[in-house]
């Protein structure tokens, strides 16, 4: 039988078992959406993962140091070792209202998207495949949620699993909330970087270019970055994410930011932007008579998985057999540290939502059943041996 007969036979019988852990899902949704857990703040929700692990009775179930949660299901032979993985950390405190509403269609709440839901779907994923008594030949799956993935996190929880782990991570494959069809396999090179400027109380006097005012300083500066030129060969891109500055309307500002983020098909471009943009802001401080500070962080390097190798084409397959669209795009998703590590890795999105940055996130209930049928049939996959490099 071929893979495509083999898989559609398996789609046909368990389709519509799916819709029977629709609530299941939802209150792990909820519960988990309900727990403010920005990047170092994540503890709380580690344990609320910790006691669902507890009650799958999977095994090694551990929070390490860096506040990881992992846990293991283990298959009868345990010829490979698959990591199913999604990160802890949401955008949202403990300021923000984390009030979840459930409507006929939708979740919608701060979070739940990005990533609350690829969380709820992991912890659910061990209830789901002992009641369809899917039980695992040759896979043992290592269920994990990673800390500080976003911002100054700098992905540090899934760097942390794979230098302590003592077990061989063989395939990875990470859950986000959003988009279903999304199929990451590589990154560009990267690096973020944080501009300030601030002019101290006593230096607000006149100068020869005018008063010291930061935004009027942090404007200059920008009117330098855009002025860079960027080539189309390699692809290159300065990305400004965030301005942010002054106190009030009638008082000049004593402080102004800028965040941005390069990203490039190239390392080497990649850094030559990151010292023109150090030189730009020496310049310009100098200029105006202050300091400019840039900080750079989020160092990644452009890292990809072969379009043809098995777990891409696996996964590619998948959505194929689902009428889903595969959306292939450069990842920001921590599958860039497993690839740097030469471990063959890709990103999955669940369902279909909106904003998923704001308070007013939502997320589509009735594209789960499909986001964690395309899950278990790439599970099946992988168990099967079809997504192992020998195997083609």
């Amino acid at each position: 039988m071929s893979i495509d007969a083999e898989l559609n036979q398996f789609r046909m019988a368990y389709a519509a078992r799916l819709q029977e852990f629709r609530e299941l899902i939802l209150s792990n949704l909820v519960m988990t959406a309900q727990i403010p857990s920005v990047a170092f703040e994540e503890n709380d929700r580690a344990e609320f993962v910790f006691q669902r692990f507890n009650e799958a009775e999977l095994l090694d179930n551990d929070i390490d140091g860096a506040g990881n949660v992992s846990a293991t299901l283990k298959s009868k032979n345990g010829w490979r070792r698959l990591l199913l993985f999604a990160h802890l950390d949401t955008h949202f405190g403990r300021s923000s209202d984390h009030h979840i509403a459930v409507t006929q269609n939708q979740v919608i709440g701060p979070g739940v998207a990005y990533n609350s839901l690829g969380v709820a779907t992991l912890i659910t994923l061990p209830d789901i495949l002992a009641r369809l008594n899917l039980n695992l030949d040759n896979t043992d799956i290592v269920f994990l949620t990673t800390t500080k993935a976003q911002g100054r996190g700098d992905m540090e929880g899934i760097r942390s699993f794979l230098k302590t782990s003592r077990d061989r991570v063989d395939l990875a494959v990470n859950l986000m909330g959003i988009t279903l069809g999304r199929l990451d396999y590589f990154s560009l090179s990267r690096v973020r970087c944080d501009i300030t400027c601030q002019i101290a109380e006593d230096e607000n006097t006149p100068t020869m270019f005018g008063e010291r005012n930061a935004i009027l300083v942090m404007n200059e500066l920008v009117n330098q970055l855009t002025a860079i030129p960027l080539p189309n060969n390699p692809r290159t891109l300065i990305n400004y994410g965030k301005f942010e500055g002054g106190e009030s309307y009638s008082a000049p500002s004593n402080i102004a930011r800028l965040s941005l983020e390069i990203r490039s098909e190239s390392d080497e471009m990649r850094s030559d932007l990151e010292e023109r943009i150090h030189n730009d802001c020496m310049f310009v401080g100098s200029k105006f008579g202050t300091e400019i500070k840039a900080n750079f962080f989020g160092r990644q390097a452009a890292t990809q998985l072969r379009f043809a190798h098995p777990l891409v084409q696996s996964a590619y397959n998948v959505l194929h057999q689902l009428d889903l669209q595969p959306y292939m795009a450069p990842s920001n998703t921590e599958i860039t540290v497993l690839l740097a590590n030469q471990i063959p890795a890709i990103t999955l999105g669940i369902t279909k939502g909106h904003n998923p940055l704001t308070k007013e996130a939502s997320i589509d209930i009735d594209h789960i059943a499909t986001g964690l049928m395309q899950i278990l049939m790439l599970i099946y996959s992988i168990d099967k041996g079809y997504c192992d490099e020998e195997s083609r």
